[in-house]
């Protein structure tokens, strides 16, 4: 989405020409903010690992609905649940202990067997009793065996009595039946019209180059179980186009146009002669076990050869195959409205995504409240303080280093955040091939076992505007992904499970929020601030709005450009709908997540909570459905 950024600086001039033309700005004048560094030195499956790249964010001026910043100075009323942080874990009864068991075995049953992506996840499986196969896994869309384990895992849970839980297991437990309940609920909708193999973003290419690129190497059988599983390739691709063509082929399940054409030129990326990025990343990644100099050419030309005579020839096979899915792109379909069933799939799509029990209507009518919330604020902005604009994009803040700007990061947060231990990460730039446009930076998901392994990669090349950059790493840093990951496995809750379970809309939503505080932290200027923040969050929601027209109201591209044409974007309906025509719900978690997360700790504020207390508490929860969230920190939302 950063492509729209300076599109929207000119709808912004538009707005200020047409306030100043009505007499509304006046003479006001506003300072450039002054940088605040100071001593600043230098200038979706149940067990995924998604380094997803996140677009930069940052907050309103004035947080009339958002919490304050600033801690207050008021004593904390007693006995708010949650409000300090829960790092040491009580003594458990027997039948405390005898849950946290039947997770363990829940954990062995979703994690056993599972392919190369398990060792994202696990670093000793074998500690945990889970079996690892070196392989990419398998691809099915029959999810009877699926429907039939949370049948299973509902049985297990049966006999557990939550009144006699701790507060955290209590949280994992509503997890569970959470998990258990939308699983279940997959058997009452038309599983067939979506399949996401070949969706823009995240698809299954893209899936398979981040597993082989980021897979992790802490010992010399890594490496040997790397090319290992690359010979098995071809057969997971042949899976892949069998799958396809069963879903695809009969008719009834979406496919665009713009489906096929990602994936194919996504195989073209990665099967490049000249400064492949596989190749590249395994070079670079194999440098961090010390091997002799010969050993490690040994390496590289073993994997060298497994990319020519192997990967190479089953992609680009693939890449021959999908010619034929063309034939299987309907004009009649736009947006998965236009699908019998396609309605109802969407809307449980986004509620397993975002992990709340709004319907599609509620969420469209929330998300079009807070998009004109924003948009009124920005028109206020202009009419009090129409030379803000002047300012930005800002000159003032200088730092370009990712280490320097993250040592600022863990200081600033340190009186707006709950303080957390001195953790261990790693920051590297992605070598020159992975430097693709739009990647900026993204937060690799530690292990369960190798809880140290924190590592952010971020592209040079991506830092056009350092306060941007700033307000990226925070996202991915201190206090985003990073941060809060490290905060809750250090929490009573904490549980292997957690790392099994995906909650995109608490996540993001928390990382969007971090983000969007940070740019507080280097500009004064509170409508600078603003700025900074409209610039990514109304392009965002207007396209995730759009979403939900396309997909679940049923919009064409006139609808499109009527709604968007209400706020200077109707010109530009085509460009929205081609970033959510193969991708219903991969926006939601950025815009309605975080109006979400605001709203809940907003909501704790008006129960007592302090701004920190209230973050403490969100923490302590941990990364679950919004559902669960409310209902342990007693808000009905």
């Amino acid at each position: 989405m950063r492509h729209y950024s300076r599109r929207l600086a000119a709808f912004l001039i538009m707005i200020l020409v047409v306030c100043s033309l009505a007499g509304c700005g006046g003479n006001s004048k506003t300072e450039k903010g002054k940088s605040r560094e100071g001593n600043s030195s230098a200038a979706t499956p149940v067990v995924t690992a998604d380094p997803t790249a996140n677009p930069t964010a940052e907050p309103t001026a004035e947080p009339t609905a958002e919490p304050t910043l600033e801690p207050t100075a008021e004593p904390t009323p007693a006995g708010l649940p949650w409000s300090q942080p829960r790092f040491i874990a009580p003594e458990l009864t027997d039948e405390q202990k005898e849950f946290n068991s039947i997770l363990d075995q829940i954990v062995v049953e979703l994690a056993d067997g599972e392919g190369m992506s398990l060792h994202f996840i696990f670093e000793n499986p074998e500690n945990y009793g889970v079996k690892k196969e070196n392989n990419f896994g398998h691809v099915s869309s029959d999810n009877s065996e699926f429907i039939e384990q949370c049948k299973k895992f509902q049985q297990m849970l049966a006999g557990v009595n939550r009144d006699n839980l701790t507060d955290g297991q209590k949280v994992n437990y509503d997890r569970m039946m959470y998990e258990i309940r939308i699983g279940l609920q997959l058997s009452s909708i038309n599983q067939d019209v979506y399949c996401g193999l070949f969706s823009s973003h995240g698809n299954i290419i893209d899936s398979i180059s981040t597993m082989i690129t980021e897979y992790p190497l802490f010992a010399e059988k890594d490496a040997e179980d790397l090319l290992e599983t690359l010979d098995t390739l071809p057969d997971f691709l042949k899976e892949v186009i069998e799958e396809a063509e069963a879903r695809y082929g009969k008719g009834g399940c979406y496919l665009d146009k713009k489906m096929v054409d990602t994936t194919v030129q996504n195989i073209e990326g990665i099967t490049v002669k000249n400064n492949n990025p596989l190749e590249a990343a395994f070079a670079a990644n194999l440098k961090g076990l010390g091997l002799s100099a010969d050993k490690e050419a040994e390496y590289i030309s073993r994997y060298k050869d497994k990319l020519d005579k192997v990967v190479f020839p089953a992609l680009n096979d693939m890449a021959d195959k999908l010619d034929k899915f063309y034939g299987y792109c309907s004009d009649k379909q736009f947006g998965l409205a236009t699908l019998q069933g396609g309605k109802e799939y969407f809307e449980y799509l986004m509620q397993a995504t975002l992990g709340t029990d709004m319907t599609a209507e509620e969420v469209f009518d929330y998300l079009v409240k807070k998009y004109e919330e924003e948009y009124n604020e920005l028109i206020k902005v202009f009419r009090s303080n129409p030379g803000v604009l002047l300012q930005f994009p800002y000159d003032g803040y200088t730092e370009t280093d990712a280490n320097a700007m993250l040592d600022a990061l863990k200081d600033y947060i340190k009186k707006n955040y709950p303080i957390i231990r001195d953790t261990e990460y790693t920051v590297s730039d992605l070598p020159e091939a992975l430097r693709v446009p739009g990647v900026l930076a993204y937060f690799l998901t530690p292990q369960i076992d190798n809880e140290d392994r924190k590592v952010i990669r971020f592209n040079p090349n991506g830092v056009d505007d350092p306060v941007e950059f700033f307000s990226t790493l925070a996202h991915e840093g201190y206090p985003g992904h990073l941060y809060q990951d490290e905060f809750f496995f250090r929490c009573e809750g904490s549980h292997a499970l957690n790392k099994l379970l995906s909650y995109t809309g608490y996540t993001e939503g928390w990382a969007v929020v971090a983000g969007q505080e940070a740019y507080n932290y280097i500009l004064d200027d509170k409508d600078l601030v603003f700025l900074y923040a409209v610039n990514y969050n109304l392009t965002m929601n207007l396209v995730a709005i759009t979403a939900l027209g396309v997909h679940y109201k049923g919009w064409g591209e006139e609808e499109v450009a009527e709604f968007l044409g209400q706020y200077g974007y109707g010109d530009y309906a085509a460009d929205f709908i081609d970033e959510i025509i193969a991708d219903p719900v991969v926006f939601l978690p950025y815009t309605v997540g975080r109006f979400l997360m605001l709203d809940t700790l907003q909501e704790l504020e008006n129960k007592g909570y302090t701004p920190v207390e209230a973050k403490t508490a969100v923490l302590n929860i941990g990364a679950c459905s919004f559902e669960v969230m409310w209902k342990n920190l007693g808000i009905d939302f």
